[in-house]
């Protein structure tokens, strides 16, 4: 579908035991793992960060109860247009109801 954007689906159409844009990023930028792990790096990286932006934050960390994605951002999150706050509350959607279906 050309000019759509999609959803990363972290390769789970594949058996990869890490997906393959982490593995052909050549800068480094991304990394998978266990997500304490990933917070924890998130957190130490931060630091070097907010040397050059001082308002730089880590977004997924709280936001909608724990995103699967961490980003580290050189702005506080509303420059970005992200919901943060209230705004980012933990909510059911359709796809927590259908997965706990199963």
């Amino acid at each position: 579908m050309k000019d759509k954007s999609h959803k990363c689906d972290a390769c789970s159409k594949t058996n990869r035991e890490i997906p393959a844009c982490v593995t052909a990023c050549s800068s480094d930028a991304l990394t998978f793992g266990n997500r304490k792990v990933i917070l924890h790096v998130a957190n130490m990286r931060l630091k070097e960060v907010k040397n050059n932006f001082p308002n730089s934050s880590i977004y997924g960390k709280r936001e909608f109860g724990g995103l699967r994605v961490i980003t580290i951002l050189k702005d506080k999150p509303e420059k970005f247009n992200l919901p943060v706050g209230k705004d980012a509350i933990q909510i059911e959607t359709f796809w927590n109801l259908l997965y706990s279906l199963y």
